[in-house]
């Protein structure tokens, strides 16, 4: 983590700033100074409550979330055990049962972002509309969910800031994108237990995630105190209007939910292998000029797929496989999350025929 980012953030739990003690650091640009940690640990006022700072993410997981990180790095606490707290050993060790859905999440979405990090599926633009990219210059913004960082790179390279959060292990590959970015920084974290002051972002975005959390609306509402007055937050929420394709998912995941992550991955090889035998031929129509048959001839999703590649389209197909938690809304329903929190002109659009783009400027 740069060291800058040390001043964002905030004690989930008790909402003290954060003092930082370093085990390991290293230059992180051309002057040779100590600006990124890359292990440690961060304490509040008291020293009550502490996070440690391993493979440069600083880990804010409240307690009740942290059996994981003792599972996940054993090397970091074998090796700090000394200079770390009992209560955070304990915690992170093993000694306090992870919530189901919430493990199941980290797990999951981990794996995903970890196996596919090369994901680069070209859709960020669209996603954001109508935000426009001068939008981003020289603000500061907060990415929640941001899986293995990509979203968040691109808004940086437009002249943001940006600080990406994410509830699993996908932090690890965000982080390692982020090392080439100097205006990127991750942060591991609960969207219902933001690691930040409030008020602290000009805008805040969450594309394909929200709907993925226990409680969809509670998660928005969490989110919407970290932004300025007249910040915006944008996010992308699951559609509920295709029905009978959202049975089949469930029954779908009510078996591949039960399987380990490289089961699924293989059976997602198998649903790319399925997209391919009819994008193809769909590509073939439209190289020889015959889109308007194309089209004609087969549905939206596959032509959608024909600009993917193969990786790509099975890591949707794990994506939908996988996830644990999953839930639709209608854009009324979107909209009045947005009106709940006194935000202004606010604008609820689809996207394609199974999503809802969310945007709106916060009222204080």
């Amino acid at each position: 983590m740069r060291t800058r980012l040390v001043e964002m953030l905030r004690c989930p739990v008790c909402g003290d700033t954060l003092t930082p003690e370093t085990f390991q650091t290293e230059p992180d640009d051309d002057s040779g100074e100590p600006d990124w940690i890359g292990e440690g640990v961060l304490r509040d006022t008291d020293g009550l409550h502490e996070y440690p700072v391993i493979l440069g993410v600083p880990r804010m997981l409240p307690p009740g979330e942290r059996e994981g990180l003792g599972k996940r790095y054993p090397e970091f606490f074998a090796k700090h055990r000394d200079r770390l707290g009992t209560a955070l050993l304990d915690e992170c060790g093993g000694g306090t049962e992870q919530d189901r859905v919430q493990g199941q999440i980290i797990d999951r979405f981990g794996y995903e972002w970890t196996e596919f990090k090369a994901y680069d599926s070209d859709n960020f633009i669209y996603w954001i509309e109508p935000i426009e990219t001068q939008f981003f210059g020289g603000k500061l913004g907060l990415d929640i969910g941001c899986g293995a960082g990509r979203h968040s790179a691109e808004a940086a390279s437009y002249g943001a800031e940006m600080v990406s959060i994410d509830l699993s292990w996908s932090v690890d590959s965000a982080v390692e994108r982020s090392r080439t970015i100097p205006n990127m920084n991750v942060v591991q974290a609960d969207v219902f237990a933001p690691p930040f002051a409030p008020e602290t972002f000009d805008f805040i975005f969450s594309l394909g995630v929200l709907h993925h959390t226990p409680d969809p609306p509670r998660a928005f509402d969490s989110v919407v105190p970290l932004a300025r007055e007249g910040g915006a937050v944008l996010v992308m929420i699951y559609g509920s209007q295709r029905k009978w394709v959202i049975r089949l998912l469930a029954a779908a995941r009510f078996v591949t939910n039960r399987l380990p992550n490289p089961v699924i991955k293989a059976v997602s090889h198998l649903g790319g292998v399925c997209d391919e035998f009819f994008i193809q031929p769909y590509r073939a129509l439209r190289a020889l000029g015959l889109e308007r048959m194309a089209k004609a001839m087969f549905p939206t999703r596959i032509m959608n797929y024909a600009d993917f590649s193969y990786r790509d389209i099975v890591t949707d197909w794990f994506d939908r496989l996988s996830y644990p938690e999953v839930h639709y809304y209608d854009d009324e329903q979107i909209r009045d999350w947005y009106e709940s929190n006194a935000f202004r002109d606010i604008l609820v659009t689809p996207l394609l025929n199974h999503a809802y783009r969310g945007l709106g400027y916060r009222s204080t």
